[in-house]
């Protein structure tokens, strides 16, 4: 039976869209406050950019499976 004070955590469609509109206000503050950032990426093809963006996803994807499995193994 839940408690009426126990907060219900997030589906994960609301975390997506959270994800997803905390990158783009990011990468809009980003160009604002230093416009020579997107100039690195001036010359790169589209593979290369989406690569390195997928590539930085699986990162962020093995780091929290890391997490979770170091906090499974700690209870």
């Amino acid at each position: 039976m839940k408690k009426i004070g126990d907060p219900t955590p997030p589906c994960r469609r609301c975390i997506a869209i959270r994800f997803f509109i905390g990158a783009v206000v990011g990468t809009a503050l980003l160009n604002l406050l230093s416009p020579q950032t997107f100039e690195l990426l001036k010359g790169q093809s589209t593979l290369t950019l989406s690569l390195g963006f997928v590539g930085a996803l699986a990162v962020c994807a093995v780091g929290k499976a890391v997490l979770e499995l170091r906090d499974a193994r700690d209870r």
